[in-house]
């Protein structure tokens, strides 16, 4: 049987934690409760909910095929590290990467570095690669959950999967009251 975590904080979030008999077993389940309904996220479910057509996408690649997409992209600081300056791009590759820090990325510091999860988002659309995007999504979702500066992330995507999930909730629209 699973044990569950709670966290006090965000209206008692659990996670579903994996037993050591189910080794190869790697499916993690976010239990949580909006507006006192039950509700379970998983990866599967931010596939169904956010419509992406990711199953056969990857999430890495090795790190040579890594640095040499970002060369030649324009990259032109250092490679080696997995720290990626925004300002050593050119111009339209460095607003793709603004765009992409400012809607998957869970940074709550400073905009002008980025990790190798953007540059593999990046380098994966720039050559028309299927990413493993609910992973990433989901992932970030259970680090923040444990982590002590949590924050509301991907907050688009969390209101998709309860929108989808919970069907019977009370909708607003702007100016009117719920219907």
């Amino acid at each position: 049987m699973a044990s569950m975590a709670f966290i006090d904080e965000h209206n008692e979030i659990a996670m579903l934690q994996k037993p050591k008999q189910a080794a190869g077993f790697h499916q993690i389940i976010i239990k949580t409760r909006v507006c006192d309904k039950p509700l379970s996220v998983s990866e599967e479910v931010i596939r169904i909910c956010l419509r992406l057509d990711d199953a056969a996408g990857i999430t890495s690649i090795p790190n040579e095929d890594l640095f040499s997409n970002l060369s030649r992209m324009g990259y032109g600081g250092q490679l080696g590290g997995f720290k990626f300056s925004k300002a050593k791009f050119y111009t339209q590759w460095r607003f793709l990467v603004h765009t992409l820090m400012h809607c998957i990325s869970k940074k709550t510091t400073g905009w002008s570095e980025f990790s190798s999860t953007i540059a593999y988002a990046l380098v994966f659309l720039a050559t028309a690669r299927k990413y493993k995007s609910k992973r990433m999504i989901f992932s970030d979702l259970v680090s923040n959950l444990g982590s002590k500066k949590s924050f509301y992330m991907y907050p688009r995507f969390v209101q998709e999967v309860i929108t989808h999930e919970l069907t019977d909730m009370p909708h607003f629209d702007e100016g009117q009251g719920p219907h």
